[in-house]
């Protein structure tokens, strides 16, 4: 009879066996090394032996008290419907935030201290158009004579 940590071993029918403690498993089915598995914390056998989690597009795969989920590699996030983390925070279509899209006089997406924030894609000095162009209103306030 075989006792460790995680599980208490047993006969059955003239066969050993091994009962395990809530929220550990016996997932190799190896009497010899009782219940390895703790099943709140693997994605290889998340809160059962057979449920495997598997990660997605930018996203790695957790296991949690409700079973499998993803979590969004740095600078990712899930903005759709579609499984995994798709979206790109460094995009000026979704600057920081699914909800954030860079529109002139801030159309780029820029990082800052680890944080994504819309700035404009122009020198100082200039002001960037609605069309993405630059021009000095200053010297110049013609939008017609826009600079690049």
């Amino acid at each position: 009879v075989y006792d460790d940590a995680h599980s208490t071993g047993a006969c059955r029918e003239g066969d050993c066996a091994v009962d395990c403690e809530a929220g550990w498993g016996d997932c190799d089915t190896e009497v010899g090394t009782g219940c390895e598995e703790e099943l709140a914390t693997s994605i290889e056998h998340c809160l059962e032996c057979d449920a495997e989690c598997e990660g997605a597009e930018n996203a790695n795969a957790v296991c949690t008290e409700t079973g499998c989920s993803l979590e969004c590699i740095t600078d990712y996030s899930d903005c759709t419907a579609a499984p995994g983390c798709e979206s790109y925070l460094g995009d000026p279509g979704t600057c920081g935030d699914c909800d954030m899209e860079c529109t002139p006089p801030a159309s780029l997406c820029q990082e800052t201290a680890g944080l994504f924030e819309c700035v404009s894609g122009c020198d100082p000095g200039f002001t960037e158009c609605p069309d993405g162009s630059c021009a000095d209103l200053d010297d110049d306030p013609d939008p017609r004579s826009q600079r690049p």
